[in-house]
């Protein structure tokens, strides 16, 4: 049997596709990786299903810092005293506030900053 092998691209990378599974409406999922090479990509590919296998979330693009700061505060709460959980909670509130529609991928340090310095200025803590 031949080795496996995917067609090149124009700009001369190989794409690999890995099946994520179905979503909710039963629509198959697939990620596509991407090498210079075909073992590069195959590599790759093995990487994301090694990932999948593990419950590690391979799709963070699609979820918003909203999403995932319920998230953690859900994992979170059973695990420190109530008073920790309310301060956690009152900060990812503020968090929340401009940045709950942004996906997880896209926050960056600097948004972070941006807040925090806006609320420090504004309680006049400087």
């Amino acid at each position: 049997m031949g080795k496996k092998s995917n067609k090149k691209r124009e700009d001369g990378r190989i794409a690999v596709q890995v099946y994520l599974g179905r979503d909710e409406g039963g629509k198959r999922k697939y990620k596509t990786v991407y090498g210079r090479t075909q073992k590069e990509a195959d590599a790759k590919a093995q990487e994301l299903k090694l990932a999948l296998n593990k419950g590690i979330d391979i799709a963070p693009e699609l979820i918003t810092f909203g999403d995932w700061a319920d998230r953690w505060i859900a994992i979170k709460e059973p695990e420190v005293s109530r008073a920790r959980a309310v301060v956690y909670q009152c900060n990812i509130k503020h968090l929340k506030s401009r940045l709950h529609l942004i996906p997880i991928t896209k926050v960056r340090t600097a948004d972070i900053q941006d807040l925090i310095l806006g609320y420090v200025v504004n309680r006049n803590v400087l």
